[in-house]
């Protein structure tokens, strides 16, 4: 109950990753597990944020937690910026 399921869609590609996440880690947390995927599924810098993308909504402060930011077992897109 205390867990939240998560799917993030690679940019460029239909591969997908995935993990459960404590309600209370922050979002740096999905941050640091998108760079252990590698910097192999970007086409450029490296560089990305991570967005729903209807309705639009980009997650950048890292302090806050998951349950702060109201994500529920989510799907979110890795944009390459």
């Amino acid at each position: 109950p205390n867990t939240i399921f998560i799917i993030f869609r690679h940019p460029h590609s239909e591969k997908r990753s995935q993990r459960r996440f404590l309600k209370n880690n922050k979002v740096k947390d999905l941050y640091n597990f998108i760079h252990t995927l590698g910097k192999d599924i970007f086409e450029d810098s490296g560089e990305f944020e991570l967005i729903t993308p209807f309705p639009y909504k980009a997650y950048k402060d890292l302090e806050k937690t998951l349950e702060e930011e109201k994500l529920v077992n989510a799907v979110l897109q890795i944009k390459e910026i």
